[in-house]
């Protein structure tokens, strides 16, 4: 369900849908291998968690840019930069 609610969903839904899809595709072509249907050759398989692991890593490095751009962000970066000021 994931694939028909990416079509109209965020550019983040698709790339999560990408990235499963993809997973998806080298495990199977991986479990034809395992199960004789098709020849041996080089596995494959650290690439499917590898992209996957790939395509978290862009969405959250686009909500990180998103974060930043917003008030919330320049307001949470003003406030790690000043110290805190004690009264006394």
């Amino acid at each position: 369900f994931l694939f028909l609610d990416s079509k109209k969903g965020s550019i983040n839904k698709k790339i999560l849908t990408l990235g499963f899809g993809a997973m998806y595709l080298i495990s199977l072509y991986n479990g034809l291998i395992a199960h004789g249907l098709l020849s041996y050759e080089n596995s494959s398989e650290f690439l499917a968690p590898a992209f996957l692991a790939f395509c978290f890593g862009v969405i959250l490095i686009r909500k990180y840019t998103e974060l930043q751009n917003t008030d919330l962000g320049r307001e949470l970066h003003t406030l790690s930069l000043d110290p805190p000021k004690v009264k006394g």
